[in-house]
């Protein structure tokens, strides 16, 4: 039997939904309690309209996105299967593949941190120069 909660019921639902995953978001695993300043979201299928669980509105947004990315990238078989696919080829990554070769606009955290000092460098000497 299906049942479609009505407008009105959709804060107990979430309520009772979020006190049985301990107030916590089941994506990024962070608290939604008052005090966290998370504002709970209740996620649901679009597809079939059923629901899901509480999600934080950070992670239900990009859940979305990332369902619809998938939908419009999808070659071969269903969104389900290319994420699949995805968390596939980001776990076969891991570790570098084709001999720690970087890409060429790639940046250290070293390269990054002199870059940020050239640039207040430059930027100090500007205001010093007015």
């Amino acid at each position: 039997m299906t049942v479609r909660i009505k407008a009105s019921q959709a804060v107990t639902v979430r309520t009772t939904l979020l006190k049985q995953q301990g107030y916590k978001c089941p994506l990024c695993e962070q608290s939604m309690t008052a005090a966290a300043n998370k504002t709970p979201a209740l996620d649901h299928d679009h597809a079939t309209g059923y629901l899901r669980d509480v999600l934080c509105i950070n992670c239900n947004g990009m859940e979305g996105r990332v369902f619809s990315l998938a939908r419009r990238a999808r070659a071969k078989g269903t969104e389900y299967e290319w994420l699949a696919r995805l968390l596939r080829y980001y776990e076969r990554h891991i570790t570098p593949q084709h001999g720690g070769v970087f890409h060429h606009t790639h940046k250290t955290a070293e390269e990054l941190r002199l870059a940020r000092n050239a640039k207040a460098r430059v930027k100090r000497a500007a205001l010093k120069a007015t």
